[in-house]
């Protein structure tokens, strides 16, 4: 049967964390129609709840207020929270669960984001997709290199 092998995950719920967003220092002086959005960052993180059958998964999207090209001043984060059905789903690695649940937010994410900035004089801001798979592999690769260096004396 398929039930026995495929792992069952379900989006409980999924709630904005925080948020800050403003025009940037010298709005006036900006276009009303800017080209480019600027540079945005996007944070990935995981939190075991309920002894592992529950799952936050958070991701963070900011810019950086010094830059040339950003038209706002934006930092935003989203959570959801996911739970573990079924046995197979509980043994998932936890960057496994971490990309699916990434993958899941990252819409709701880029809604957010969009409709904060429809409100500003400059115009929405769309996020381009990302590579959540590429995102979550290198943020194994940099704690699993941090602890390899941890781990020498």
């Amino acid at each position: 049967m398929i039930d026995e092998i495929a792992p069952e995950l379900a989006l409980i719920q999924v709630y904005l964390r925080a948020a800050s967003f403003a025009h940037r220092g010298e709005p006036l002086t900006l276009l009303p129609v800017t080209e480019d959005a600027g540079n945005f960052g996007v944070g990935l993180a995981i939190d075991e709840l309920n002894d592992g059958a529950v799952t936050q998964v958070r991701v963070h999207i900011t810019n950086d207020p010094e830059s040339e090209k950003g038209r706002y001043e934006l930092d935003v984060e989203m959570a959801a929270i996911i739970e573990k059905r079924n046995d197979v789903a509980r043994a998932l690695p936890q960057s496994q669960v971490l990309e699916i649940g990434a993958a899941l937010l990252y819409p709701y994410v880029r809604e957010l984001v969009s409709n904060l900035t429809g409100r500003g004089r400059l115009g929405a801001v769309w996020l381009h997709p990302f590579n959540v798979r590429g995102a979550v592999e290198s943020l194994v690769a940099a704690e699993n290199a941090n602890a390899d260096a941890a781990a020498k004396p």
